[in-house]
Order: structure tokens, then C-alpha cells, then sequence
């Protein structure tokens, strides 16, 4: 039997490449605004570490500005990646780590800016994580949080949450924005920041980058152009099956004592 963590690295080791060459993950105006946020607070952030960094993109738009940026993630093919970007960029204070975001705690302590870029919908005990997150941030810290954003019509997060998993095993669920606020502010953050985006998934590469069945992608496909009035709407789903989600950004700061993680 497949465990959730063996799926993920099963979905993402063969693909490493397709996400570092990909323009929804290699760019966009969610990353132009962190590093706007990141360099105004600069003076204030010396650590971070990247959660679930994929090929690694977050983690090159931080190394210019951060002293210490630590690259995780449980795909390896992922991190040989950032390893290999990380060489080729000369940014000799990024390092890749193999860690899963409910480990976080055991491996870091008093971090300056926890960071995670669209993983969270991946992670298998989100609540784990978040509080991982809260112990491992020190007080007055900083927490930025960036993924697609679920919709808070339950017959069109109901499609959404079954057109992700089709496609991709590894996928656990996308949250909205009411549920992304409560989840922060519970683990002692108070969110200074808010913004998302549009973001349009052409179908083809969309379903290309995860390698998805041929047989799934047929019924993937079959969905979103079955999908009634309410869903098509709120998904701008085009006569190729193309569709389009909402990014968010939420900027923290932690306002609680720091634990000093677990060490």
C-alpha cells in the first residue's frame, strides 16, 4: 500500500524539470509582490526557510536578499535541482534539505520568515504543519504563505478538489481564504498582508506537467466541459478545458512567545 508521502514523491520526482521551466511556478505577480514585501522588511530577516520548495523558485527570489535561505522539501529530484540551481546562480547561502512540513519542528528552531509557495495543498496533516510553523518562527517573526486558494461555494470547491486529485494523487485540499485566515491566526500570527490573483491553467500543460494518464485526462477533461453554469462560471472554464483558479498571499507576523523548537 502507497502512503501519502510515497505519492508525492512518486508524482514529483519524475517531473522536477517540468516545474523549474514551468511560467505559473518559474514566475508571476504572486512572486514579484513577495520579494517587494521580503525586501521591505529585510533588515528584520536574516533565516528563512522555504516549505515544499518545489524546483526551487521561491527560494532564488530570497537568496539575493536573506543571509541563510534552507530549501525544503521531500522530493529529491527536487532538491538535486535546487542544488544544482543554487550552484549555477552562486548563491552559496541556499541550502537544500529533505524535510516534510509536519517535521519541521525537529529541525529548525527561532527561523526570521517561514515561506511556502503552492505546497500547502500537499501537505497530509496541514494542522501538524501549521503548528510545526508557529513553534519554529521566532517571535516578531514572519510567516508568507502562497498557494491556489479553494472557493467558498461548496459545488464549486466540491469540482475543484476532484479535478486536483484526478490529476494529481499527491493532492490533499485547497483552502479558502476564510478557512487560510483561521488556520494563521490561530497558531498565533496576525495577518499585515492580503492579495490574490487570477491565475489562468492552460489544460493541456496543466495536465502534461503531472504526467497525468491518458485515461484520466479524458475524464478530466469530460468534467470541466460537463460542469454546470455555477462551476463554469466561477472557473472561467474555456471550450478547451482550460480554466482559471485564485492565487493568495498571506504576509503574518508571529505575536506569540518562541518555543525554541524541539532541537
Amino acid at each position: 500500500m502507497t502512503t501519502h508521502y510515497q505519492s508525492v514523491g512518486k508524482q514529483f520526482d519524475p517531473q522536477a524539470n517540468e516545474y523549474l521551466t514551468s511560467p505559473v511556478h518559474s514566475q508571476g505577480p504572486d512572486l514579484s509582490f513577495a520579494k517587494v514585501l521580503i525586501d521591505h522588511h529585510r533588515t528584520d530577516i536574516k533565516s528563512a526557510v522555504d516549505i515544499g520548495c518545489g524546483a526551487g523558485h521561491l527560494s532564488y527570489m530570497l537568496a539575493p536578499l536573506v543571509d541563510n535561505v534552507t530549501a525544503t522539501d521531500s522530493s529529491s529530484a527536487m532538491l538535486k535541482i535546487v542544488k544544482e540551481q543554487a550552484h549555477s546562480k552562486q548563491f552559496i547561502n541556499l541550502e537544500a534539505k529533505q524535510c516534510r512540513a509536519e517535521e519541521l519542528a525537529h529541525h529548525f528552531s527561532d527561523i526570521d520568515l517561514v515561506c511556502s509557495r503552492y505546497s500547502a495543498h500537499h501537505w497530509s496533516d496541514f494542522n501538524s504543519a501549521i503548528e510545526h510553523i508557529g513553534n519554529i518562527v521566532r517571535k516578531g517573526g514572519y510567516l508568507l504563505i502562497i498557494d491556489i486558494e479553494g472557493d467558498i461555494n461548496k459545488i464549486v470547491d466540491t469540482h475543484l478538489q476532484t479535478i486536483e486529485y484526478l490529476r494529481d494523487p499527491s493532492h490533499v485540499r485547497n483552502r479558502d481564504h476564510t478557512e487560510w485566515r483561521e488556520v494563521i491566526e490561530n497558531a498565533g500570527f496576525t495577518i499585515e498582508k492580503y492579495k490574490s490573483w487570477s491565475t489562468r491553467l492552460q489544460f493541456d500543460s496543466w495536465v502534461s506537467r503531472m504526467n497525468t494518464p491518458a485515461d484520466k485526462v479524458g475524464i478530466l477533461k469530460q468534467l470541466q466541459l460537463d460542469a454546470n453554469q455555477e462551476v463554469k462560471r466561477a472557473l472561467s472554464i474555456e471550450k478547451d478545458a482550460s480554466f482559471t483558479l485564485q492565487t493568495g498571499l498571506y504576509w503574518a507576523k508571529n505575536n506569540k512567545p518562541s518555543t525554541n523548537g524541539y532541537k
